[in-house]
């Protein structure tokens, strides 16, 4: 569904997409410093073994974050628990830039990419890459093939999926 000119070149990428883990509520206006919960925290560990099932070479991935501390953290854990390397966050990210993810995936030197953020734009971006608007729960993921044609959904799991699979 993509509509970019030649989104990859010469090899296919796969871009996987995570909403963050449940946050503390809002406090005093300051949604970019929203901490994980204790049982946001407990959900990323839970969904790892499911993680390391479809991701093939976790050394080889890059994980990146929106700059809101409940995302950097989730994304942080992961890269802690998984082997993932942590390589920053991205203001594209909370902002919902798709023609910024794009550039990034299409710059990455790695051609497996997870991004943490929120919604609605994972959402939006899975419809934009495919056609089908995900509806992405806390710590759902969603895995995508990329390539200089086009863009296909690989899988897509809710919390409870994830757990079930690890």
């Amino acid at each position: 569904m993509i509509n970019q000119d030649r989104v990859v070149s010469d090899v296919s990428k796969k871009l996987i997409l995570i909403r963050h883990a449940d946050a503390y509520p809002l406090e005093d206006n300051q949604e970019a410093l929203r901490d994980l919960t204790e049982e946001g925290i407990e959900s990323i560990s839970e969904i790892v073994p499911a993680l390391l099932k479809l991701i093939r070479k976790p050394h080889k991935t890059v994980i990146i974050s929106s700059d809101y501390l409940r995302a950097t953290k989730t994304a942080l854990l992961l890269a802690s628990q998984c082997g993932f390397s942590y390589v920053g966050e991205h203001e594209f990210v909370r902002t919902g830039d798709f023609s910024e993810l794009i550039k990034f995936v299409v710059g990455c030197k790695s051609n497996s990419i997870i991004v943490v953020g929120h919604q609605p734009f994972l959402t939006e971006w899975s419809e934009l890459l495919t056609g089908c608007a995900l509806p992405f729960k806390k710590v759902a993921a969603a895995g995508f093939k990329l390539d200089e044609e086009d863009c296909e959904l690989l899988w897509f799991m809710q919390p409870k999926a994830l757990r079930d699979l690890g």
